[in-house]
């Protein structure tokens, strides 16, 4: 279900800020933004998923009507408020506040690489929709074609087919490839401080701006991915993102190819990733301190 905080700020003007719900909950949301109105409050609206916005939903239409053309609709980036607005042909007003706002970072720093060759690194869900088969195909075609590229996996594995897919290529891949398992705190850090690379092929239908690559990121960690949700916006210069219709394996390879060949170019796109992050994580914080004073962008499709 939706959160929601309705206070005064004032004697005479309420507040109402609400998250639209990706699912069901939209029906509680559209409720709550139509009593908020009534009660003349000025409403924030804040976006976390894509499932409306990849598919145009009735519910998120009628939230739209609903919550009035001064509401605020709070996006984790200027592309997803486009998008919005396109999807639904309105314009509305916007506030970007990314993820990075609410990254901790204090045990940050770029990782140092020793020996030869890379290591890539996925921790995820470990799905098919989160990339862990094209993670595994890349590792497996690295090996046939002796190039120095090993991978480190983690996170949890819920599906027995999934799992017997990577128990099969265990042997087959021997040191190129380290799963973990699940990792939580200093075993995160680790990870990270493990790899240089961060491949994450995600084809899911909802992604939106992953709090791990921002994490991935804040250790000057560059980032191959797909152009799903925020994704582009999120990494800009700070790794690769590739178009949904390429072959994801091939491309990423490249990329790692060149990096094995130009260390300087994979300690560039690390340094521009550590950047892009912390020029995120201020401005997010910058808007979190005056959220409900910050002046919105008006996104106009016309």
């Amino acid at each position: 279900m939706s959160s929601i905080i309705l206070n005064a700020l004032s004697g005479r003007s309420r507040t109402c800020y609400l998250t639209a719900d990706g699912g069901l909950g939209l029906v509680y949301t559209v409720m709550i933004a139509g009593c908020a109105r009534l009660s003349r409050s000025r409403i924030y609206i804040h976006h976390h998923s894509f499932s409306y916005i990849v598919r145009r939903r009735i519910l998120m239409d009628l939230l739209l009507i609903v919550s009035g053309a001064n509401a605020v609709h709070i996006f984790l980036s200027s592309g997803m408020a486009r998008d919005l607005s396109k999807q639904y042909g309105r314009s509305i007003n916007s506030l970007v506040l990314s993820n990075a706002a609410f990254v901790d970072c204090a045990n940050s720093g770029t990782p140092s690489r020793t020996g030869e060759g890379i290591t890539i690194g996925l921790l995820s869900n470990l799905t098919a929709d989160k990339g862990f088969y094209e993670f595994l195909n890349i590792i497996r075609e690295a090996k046939q074609r002796a190039l120095p590229i090993r991978g480190v996996l983690a996170g949890p594995i819920a599906r027995d087919n999934d799992r017997a897919a990577l128990e099969s290529l265990q042997d087959e891949l021997g040191e190129y490839l380290d799963y973990r398992g699940p990792v939580y705190d200093g075993e995160k850090l680790r990870f990270l401080g493990d790899i240089d690379v961060f491949v994450f092929l995600t084809t899911y239908l909802n992604e939106a701006q992953p709090t791990v690559l921002f994490e991935a990121m804040a250790n000057g960690i560059p980032v191959i991915s797909y152009d799903r949700g925020a994704i582009r916006d999120q990494v800009r210069d700070g790794g690769h993102v590739f178009p949904q219709d390429v072959d994801g394996v091939s491309e990423a390879l490249n990329v790692l190819r060149r990096y094995c060949e130009d260390p300087d170019a994979l300690a560039a796109d690390g340094r521009a990733a550590r950047a892009g992050f912390e020029n995120e994580r201020r401005r997010g914080q910058t808007l979190v301190a005056k959220l409900f004073e910050a002046p919105p962008t008006e996104v106009d499709i016309r």
